[in-house]
């Protein structure tokens, strides 16, 4: 078994939270009744700025 890059590793825990942000998004449209999130355009924003901090974090973890 071999293992994977480090910079992969790194780089697709930061993508994590993109997919979490699609998936709610689908849900949310698909079955409202089930999730209940905020979609408004300053919740995304606030959403997208959050997925940005935490990808730079991890960025700037992996090179430091």
């Amino acid at each position: 078994m071999s293992l994977a890059s480090v910079t992969l590793v790194e780089a697709l825990q930061g993508m994590q939270y993109v997919f979490i942000l699609i998936l709610a998004l689908l849900v949310s449209y698909k079955w409202p009744q089930l999730l209940r999130e905020e979609f408004s355009k300053s919740a995304l924003i606030r959403k997208a700025c959050g997925i940005i901090l935490i990808a730079g974090g991890l960025w700037w973890l992996s090179w430091g």
